[in-house]
């Protein structure tokens, strides 16, 4: 056996099974290999090599209850006719662990960027190691997203569908065929990474994350990815970012066997950039000030005691000097000032005068 070969042999025999490599017994039902071709194509591509065990023993053909390699290699004529996938065949003469000459089958898929692979079973898969799942909550949680999804989430969302910018609701539309219609924050960065498809032509493949409220106003979080020239838009999303999504959501399978979602971008829209979103929200926190300071203004003149027209006046204050912080504005502060001063003059004023009343109706009583 040559070096080379060797050299490959040992790759397939001890490389770590990840979202990218598998490898399994001849034993294996020629069907069953079906959802770890169908995940590779799904996501980014992948080998499956038949005939090494989990372990890297090498098994080969040549043992007891062993598939053909034939068999393996119509299967996806006869089960994938819906969605096909074009596979690269190689086969390999190994020997195996009982030191006989055998072969081995390597199955080696790309990316479909073009549409979505099915099973035969009618299910979408996405091979996704667990890590990967890891990763992204410690991003969310490092970047602090909680405070990314929109507190006026309703609010926005109708003013949108008022401009005609969005017209489907809820947050999480579910329509046929596993389509999605998502609306929600970006939860950390893009990932945008270059890959080759079997002719050597590359495209890019963003990777993202999206926030969005479901109908009892939990935080639901969905993995997304979009290939091709479907990236073309999301690749320039930034954290925080608003944006409507619409997409085909598939089943991901770890490498224990744990079904996870990914939604496969079909197109998608930036709503409303974080920079933006921030600009509203401080001038609905400006309207919303000033109209409580008119509130707590008219209080003041209701006051019961002295004692409670000081804490409407502390309130005042309080709100005063956040407006200022937000609006920057010195002739606002003294403008503020005056109001406040002379709201209280006016109390006073009013307060003053309710006793010299009650003292001039007894002497009016005694003439």
């Amino acid at each position: 056996m040559s070096t080379h070969i060797l050299d490959k042999l040992n790759f397939y025999r001890f490389e770590r099974e990840n979202q990218f490599f598998d490898r399994k017994s001849a034993r294996i039902k020629p069907l069953d290999i079906l959802r770890y071709l169908v995940a590779f194509a799904n996501a980014e591509g992948g080998q499956l090599v038949i005939g090494i065990e989990d372990d890297g023993t090498v098994t080969g053909f040549n043992c007891e209850k062993a598939h053909g390699i034939d068999e393996y290699r119509n299967i996806f004529l006869t089960e994938l006719k819906e969605t096909p996938i074009n596979p690269k065949f190689d086969i390999v003469t190994v020997k195996n662990n009982r030191n006989q000459e055998d072969k081995i089958l390597i199955i080696s898929v790309d990316v479909s960027s073009d549409r979505v692979i099915k099973s035969y079973d009618g299910k979408v898969y996405l091979r996704q190691n667990e890590s990967a799942l890891d990763k992204l909550y410690d991003a969310y949680m490092a970047n602090d997203t909680i405070n990314l999804l929109h507190e006026d989430f309703d609010y926005m969302i109708e003013d949108l569908r008022e401009q005609g910018q969005i017209k489907d609701l809820p947050y999480v539309q579910q329509e046929k065929d596993d389509l999605v219609n998502i609306v929600g924050n970006v939860v950390g960065n893009v990932d945008v990474i270059e890959r080759e498809n079997k002719n050597g032509e590359a495209f890019k493949v963003a990777n993202f994350s999206v926030v969005s409220k479901d109908d009892k106003g939990n935080k639901v979080y969905h993995n997304c990815s979009a290939y091709g020239e479907k990236s073309d838009i999301p690749k320039d999303f930034k954290q925080g970012d608003f944006v409507k999504l619409f997409g085909q959501l598939r089943t991901s399978i770890d490498d224990n066997g744990k079904e996870h979602s990914n939604v496969r971008i079909l197109s998608s829209k930036l709503l409303k950039a974080k920079e933006q979103m921030k600009g509203q929200d401080k001038s609905q926190e400006i309207a919303k000030l000033k109209s409580e300071i008119e509130e707590r203004e008219k209080d003041l003149f209701y006051a019961d005691s002295w004692e409670q027209a000081g804490q409407i006046r502390a309130d005042i204050e309080k709100m005063k000097a956040k407006l200022n912080t937000l609006t920057g504005s010195e002739k606002g502060k003294e403008n503020d000032k005056k109001s406040i001063l002379g709201a209280i003059k006016e109390y006073q004023a009013e307060d003053k005068q309710k006793p010299k009343e009650s003292k001039e109706k007894p002497k009016e009583t005694e003439r």
